[in-house]
């Protein structure tokens, strides 16, 4: 499906992906084997580094998220609602540790839903859209993106 061009457009538009062929290429050829390779977010983020030459945390979740629904998203509003920033680019660093605080975003959002607080959020969130049902995780990336 991630080879479909429909399929390509869509995930474009929704994620805002803008980016040139062959990244898209790349990107897209990545997601595909991500269905039967499940890699974890680390692996993904250095294989895109290695087959692009750039450093897309952002992009690697999303990749890793869309096959694997209870992994979180690294997005700018996100981060920002988190209080969490990302590396700058000049970090010698840099992938180690977006690799890190990946891992603790992840479990900061498990931690998260199984408080009071958070499952209140998912209470509050299947009661207001009664038939949809993503897994908790996108739930509250859902909430988080919303929040500006």
């Amino acid at each position: 499906m991630s080879q479909s061009r429909e399929f390509q457009r869509r995930f474009s538009g929704y994620y805002r992906v803008r980016r040139g062929e062959p990244w898209r290429r790349h990107f897209f050829g990545l997601l595909q084997e991500q269905k039967t390779a499940r890699r974890p977010f680390e692996q993904v983020l250095r294989e895109l580094h290695q087959r692009t030459d750039r450093v897309e945390a952002s992009f690697a979740s999303k990749l890793v998220a869309t096959v694997e629904p209870d992994l979180p998203v690294i997005d700018y509003v996100v981060l920002m609602n988190l209080d969490v920033s990302l590396p700058l680019r000049t970090d010698p660093d840099r992938l180690n540790r977006i690799v890190t605080r990946y891992a603790n975003i992840t479990r900061a959002y498990h931690t998260f839903l199984a408080c009071e607080t958070g499952r209140y959020l998912v209470e509050q969130f299947q009661n207001r859209y009664p038939g949809y049902s993503p897994t908790e995780v996108k739930m509250l990336d859902l909430v988080l993106w919303q929040h500006r």
